[in-house]
């Protein structure tokens, strides 16, 4: 079992960021949290040749008792403090976790206080839960569980808007100009905005607990379970890094497909003419994304709404061209009248579902859309494949 290289021992002065924030954050496990150091119950850049074959070194294993041994308890990973904890960070983090058979890791760059996170399944890691804080060392002998982060602790943001506030529109105006105004493109217009924040509402703030609510199916497809909401950091076509707030859910589809899809809605910046990203309109996107077995997220469905959403009959309509850079969209279009043709109507346009307008939407509401953007999706990914 790896001994601390403990702070009683250290005999020198930290001279990179990274050695500072780890001496930190050691300082803080001691301090704060009670976990003892020196001891076999906390390893400091621990070589992972012994758990698997590579050259890795996890910053910080914090062990618990086993019976007469210790065991891996929780990875903390740390980073200098103008390093972003992006994706990259918590998938070498969760590589660690998965090398070490352990479902708990931390991140922490001395600028605020750790990230914790807990993945209750090991062959699911997206299907994570946030913690409230690193557990005390007491807290781990006695098996108490530190509480998760709830939505609201995320701020206004997470707080769903209440029907009252969205069905009026003075209050409706404050929203889009106020708290709302990094949510949605700037050209998006009132009417679309009351949908859309409705419908951010729902994918971030309302759960999916009742046990008949799923499975959905349809289209080919079939959603089986609901997790968490999460962040993701996407780069653009300019190679920005983009943080979007999307929803997962497990899916299973023809041939034996199954994944995660998640759906978000984020705004396009406005740029005109500009030399790294073109032109672009100042559009709300409905993002569909698929998660890849190697862990590559992709923005693979961007639906502009302003573009592709109307009103008709008290009901928003989703629908798109089947457009697909650089190919032919009637060619999609026979691929899905081939495998999907519920998804066309009668005029060959490629429908993507309805939702009751101006309401307020529950999950009932726009299942049957989430149901078509995953086959849809699904479809393009195959049609992008075969090129």
């Amino acid at each position: 079992m790896p001994t601390l290289l403990c702070l009683s021992r250290c005999k020198y002065v930290p001279d990179t960021p990274e050695e500072r924030v780890r001496q930190q954050m050691l300082r803080k496990l001691r301090d704060e949290l009670g976990w003892p150091i020196p001891s076999d119950y906390v390893a400091v850049e621990l070589h992972l040749s012994y758990a698997a074959d590579t050259n890795d070194r996890a910053d910080i294993v914090l062990y618990k008792p086993d019976g007469d041994n210790v065991v891996p308890w929780m990875v903390i990973e740390v980073k200098e403090p103008n390093q972003s904890l992006d994706d990259d960070v918590h998938e070498q983090a969760w590589r660690y976790c998965k090398r070490l058979g352990v479902p708990r890791y931390a991140l922490y760059n001395g600028t605020e206080e750790p990230h914790v996170f807990e993945v209750p399944s090991m062959d699911n890691p997206n299907a994570y839960c946030e913690l409230e804080r690193i557990s005390r060392f007491d807290e781990v002998l006695i098996g108490t569980d530190v509480p998760r982060v709830s939505a609201e602790d995320y701020g206004d943001e997470w707080n769903r808007r209440t029907r009252d506030e969205l069905d009026d529109p003075r209050q409706l105006a404050k929203l889009i100009d106020g708290s709302w105004s990094n949510h949605l493109g700037a050209a998006c217009p009132q009417w679309l905005a009351r949908e859309v924040i409705d419908l951010y509402g729902l994918l971030l703030c309302d759960p999916v607990t009742t046990p008949s609510t799923l499975p959905w199916s349809g289209y080919s497809v079939t959603i089986t379970a609901a997790h968490p909401e999460e962040d993701r950091t996407f780069r653009d076509a300019g190679g920005e890094r983009v943080t979007i707030f999307l929803r997962p859910f497990s899916f299973q589809a023809a041939n034996a497909t199954q994944g995660i899809v998640s759906f978000g809605v984020y705004p396009e910046y406005e740029c005109t003419n500009d030399s790294r990203y073109g032109t672009r309109s100042a559009k709300t996107v409905l993002l569909v994304s698929m998660d890849r077995g190697d862990g590559e997220k992709a923005r693979d469905l961007q639906l502009h709404l302003e573009k592709y959403a109307h009103h008709s009959a008290g009901r928003l309509f989703l629908t798109h061209n089947g457009a697909i850079s650089g190919r032919r969209s009637h060619d999609l279009r026979n691929l899905i009248a081939a495998k999907c043709p519920d998804l066309l109507n009668a005029e060959g346009k490629i429908c993507l579902g309805s939702m009751p307008a101006g309401g307020y939407l529950e999950w009932q509401d726009v299942r049957d859309t989430l149901l078509r953007l995953t086959s849809y999706t699904l479809l393009r990914k195959e049609f992008k494949e075969r090129e």
